[in-house]
C-alpha cells in the first residue's frame, strides 16, 4: 500500500505527515544510521529463477506461493543471505504478488543466484513506521487551533490547522504541515521501528521490579508506565495546548 502524504491541502486518505524520501533525508543529515538498517525478512516464501549470473540487472521471481509481499521501487533486497543490498529501481505493477514477475535492481548482481532467496523490505517498513508515527502524534498531542477545513472525518489527519498561534504571536499558515510536525514524525517513526509503540503491555506496564540473571532494574515511585519523548515534546512545544494527552499504550 503506497504511503499517502499530507502536504497541507487536505489530501484524501492521507496517512503520513512525511514521505519516506524526506524521512531518509532527515535521518541522514542527523546521522541516524538505524533508520537505514531497517529490514524485514521473508524467508522460504520467495523463489528466484536459478538462471541468473553475475552482472544481471533484473531478477525473475518465479514463486510466491502465499502472495504475502509486495515490492515497489526503492525497496532493498538481498539474495541467498548475501551481504550486498540491491535497490529496486523499477516497479512492475504489483511485483511479488504474482507467480512470475521481474524486478530491476542496482547495482548489478555480484554473484549468480541459485534459487532460494531472502527478501528484505526496507521501504515497506519505513512506510509502516511513518503511518504509525503520524497516528501516534495525532492521538498523543492536543494541538492548538482547529482543522483548516472543519472536516471531522476520523480518516482526516489533524494537520493542516487554522488559528494556530505560537507563544511569540506567530501565526502558522493554515495550508501547511509545520516542519516541527514533520521532524517529530521522523523521530517517532524511528522509535517505532526500534521498539513498537503499539505493543500490549503486561498488566498495564506498571512494573515494580524487573530482573534478568544478574541484571536488575527498579523504577522510582511515580515513574510513568511507558516511554517518554522529551525531545519530541520540545519540538512541538509551540504547537500544542499543553503536554502530551491521549497517549497510546507503550511498553513499560
Amino acid at each position: 500500500m503506497t504511503l499517502i502524504v499530507e502536504d497541507g491541502t487536505v489530501v484524501p486518505n492521507a496517512d503520513s505527515y512525511l514521505s519516506v524520501a524526506d524521512a531518509d533525508t532527515y535521518h541522514q543529515t542527523r546521522g541516524n544510521g538505524a533508520w537505514f538498517a531497517l529490514t524485514g525478512v521473508i524467508d522460504g516464501l520467495v523463489q528466484v529463477d536459478g538462471g541468473h549470473v553475475a552482472g544481471d540487472t533484473t531478477v525473475l521471481i518465479t514463486s510466491d506461493p502465499t502472495g504475502a509481499f509486495s515490492l515497489v521501487a526503492g525497496d532493498q533486497v538481498t539474495f541467498d543471505g548475501g551481504t550486498t543490498y540491491y535497490t529496486l529501481t523499477v516497479a512492475s505493477g504489483a511485483v511479488g504478488n504474482s507467480d512470475s514477475a521481474t524486478i530491476s535492481i542496482t547495482p548489478s548482481l555480484r554473484a549468480a543466484v541459485a534459487g532460494a532467496s531472502v527478501v528484505a523490505l526496507g521501504e515497506g517498513l519505513k512506510e509502516a513506521a511513518l503511518r504509525v508515527s503520524t497516528r501516534w502524534l495525532d492521538e498523543r498531542y492536543h494541538w492548538r487551533g482547529t482543522r483548516s477545513d472543519h472536516v471531522q472525518s476520523i480518516e482526516r489527519l489533524d494537520w493542516p490547522r487554522g488559528q494556530v498561534w505560537t507563544d511569540d504571536d506567530r501565526k502558522i499558515p493554515a495550508d501547511i504541515v509545520p516542519v516541527a510536525v514533520k521532524n517529530a514524525t521522523a523521530e517517532i517513526a524511528l522509535e517505532h521501528a526500534n521498539e513498537a509503540l503499539n505493543e500490549v503491555r503486561a498488566r498495564g506496564g506498571f512494573v515494580l521490579a524487573h530482573g534478568v540473571g544478574a541484571l536488575f532494574q527498579q523504577f522510582a515511585r511515580g515513574a510513568p508506565g511507558g516511554r517518554t519523548y522529551p525531545y519530541v515534546d520540545s519540538l512541538l512545544r509551540e504547537l500544542i495546548v499543553s503536554g502530551p494527552n491521549r497517549a497510546l499504550m507503550t511498553r513499560g
